[in-house]
């Protein structure tokens, strides 16, 4: 046994000595990749060095490092969605690292009377990013994100191809990927596992989270091996903004109002965004974001059941009002979140951030219903628009749901030479609070008679023929 563990010690050692010294007879190209008239970062830029195997693409922050590089004169290209081709030659020393820093111009054609609309440059990162994957996966940018009216995360989903959204309160909820279900799918928020709120559901609720927070979101499709094994369906990365993502300060408030006729309630939604680089060198960054929205969803409703039934003479009535219901629903709810980062970059070489997002979803809801049960009673003629000894059902339902999210994270990135470690601690908690709630049913103290206006199947209207239409309406006559 001794001599095995020497034996592969032995190997290890030699490898290690091998590829060393291969490393100092190579050297390495590092850059930056931006836009030559904003300087805004390009992440996803093709690199490659012509006539040979040696390539990459950009990070996030426009960074690329093509390592192991034999030493010798090269032209390097580079290629961006809507960006004029570049090109130069570089030259690489053994163990030395040659920097090129790159900014490229937007292509534009021109062409008589013809109007040519191009990508909007948030887009074009994004699609950038999906051509250089690895994997199959979609991304959608900032910049797309905030072109729609999308208030949490699950309504931002719906705009990607092959992902089905589950609805609640008229929002999205849960995110389906390829018709998976949602609870084979993984969550994440910056790579790290986001917990759910329900004890007896892996998956979390989506609606939580505003989509103010949001830099990006990738969906990945086909899952790879540098990746946990845990979704048959494929994986939801929540990307929060860095301040190392814009050039220089971003502030943008934005506020709205308006009103639900319905409810005759005010709603309302607020987002701050806000972050800059500071030091020196510019490597200290500081993000902050918050949202806040409330709105109000009323649903005023007949809904009418229709059955086979037979009138006190044995007739049938192949088309009978079974029961109708009149339908009164109120839900109020609020979200709102606080999230933020501190972030420092030594060097391109070393960095490290700190990152919090905490989001908060209220909602209370109201049910009122008056239901008219006809098939309690007797039909007496074969059109089912005579009935007596019928009954009236009210009931009311109040409760209230208080749903929590957060998660704090801390990690680094350190390159030396070919080699990188990536490390992340996370802690994630979700919570669901039920307040006091109440249910209640009552039943109308007589039975009644009613003569039926069947003319629209989808809101039958009653008269009573035995009492006033206003006693229905009455709370001292339920018990």
């Amino acid at each position: 046994m001794n001599k095995k563990i020497m034996l592969g010690l032995l190997i290890l050692l030699t490898l290690s000595l091998f590829f060393q010294l291969n490393a100092q007879v190579r050297g390495r190209i590092t850059g930056k990749v931006v836009d030559v008239g904003s300087g805004e970062f390009l992440p996803g830029a093709n690199i490659m060095l012509k006539g040979t195997n040696f390539g990459t693409a950009s990070g996030r922050d426009g960074e690329f490092v093509i390592a192991n590089v034999p030493p010798g004169n090269y032209t390097l290209a580079v290629s961006y969605i809507g960006y004029e081709e570049f090109s130069t030659e570089v030259s690489v020393t053994a163990n030395q690292t040659t920097r090129q820093d790159i900014a490229l111009k937007v292509s534009y054609i021109e062409m008589e009377q013809v109007v040519v609309e191009g990508l909007r440059q948030g887009q074009v990162k994004a699609l950038s990013q999906q051509r250089t994957a690895v994997n199959i996966q979609n991304v959608v940018s900032q910049e797309q994100i905030e072109r729609f009216p999308d208030e949490n995360t699950a309504d931002v989903l719906k705009r990607i191809p092959g992902l089905y959204i589950q609805n609640s309160l008229g929002e999205g909820r849960y995110a389906l990927i390829r018709g998976t279900d949602a609870r084979l799918n993984t969550i994440t928020v910056n790579g790290e596992k986001l917990a759910s709120n329900r004890t007896e559901e892996r998956y979390p609720q989506l609606d939580i989270i505003g989509s103010s927070h949001l830099a990006s979101v990738e969906v990945v499709k086909a899952m790879t091996p540098d990746m946990d094994g845990d979704a048959i369906g494929g994986s939801i990365n929540l990307v929060t903004r860095s301040a190392f993502d814009y050039p220089g300060r971003q502030i943008d408030v934005r506020l709205g109002s308006g009103y639900a006729e319905i409810d005759g309630k005010i709603i309302g939604e607020g987002k701050v965004n806000f972050s800059n680089v500071f030091g020196e060198n510019r490597n200290f960054g500081v993000t902050f974001t918050a949202n806040w929205d409330q709105k109000t969803r009323g649903t005023h409703n007949t809904e009418p059941r229709w059955d086979n039934k037979e009138d006190i003479n044995n007739n049938k009535i192949p088309f009978a009002l079974k029961d109708v219901t009149l339908m009164d629903y109120n839900s109020t709810f609020a979200r709102y979140g606080i999230g933020g980062g501190l972030e420092y970059r030594l060097s391109n070489n070393h960095q490290w951030n700190v990152r919090a997002l905490f989001s908060q979803f209220d909602e209370e809801q109201y049910r009122g219903e008056n239901r008219l049960r006809v098939d309690k009673g007797d039909y007496l003629n074969p059109e089912g628009t005579l009935t007596e000894k019928s009954r009236i059902v009210r009931s009311h339902k109040y409760r209230t749901e208080e749903l929590v999210q957060q998660q704090y994270s801390f990690g680094g990135l350190h390159k030396f030479g070919n080699m990188s470690l990536d490390y992340s601690v996370a802690y994630s908690f979700a919570d669901e609070t039920h307040k006091p709630q109440y249910a209640s049913e009552w039943d109308f103290d007589e039975k009644v008679n009613t003569s039926l206006d069947l003319s629209s199947p989808e809101a039958p209207k009653w008269t009573f023929t035995n009492m006033d239409d206003a006693l229905q309406y009455d709370a001292d006559k339920y018990t």
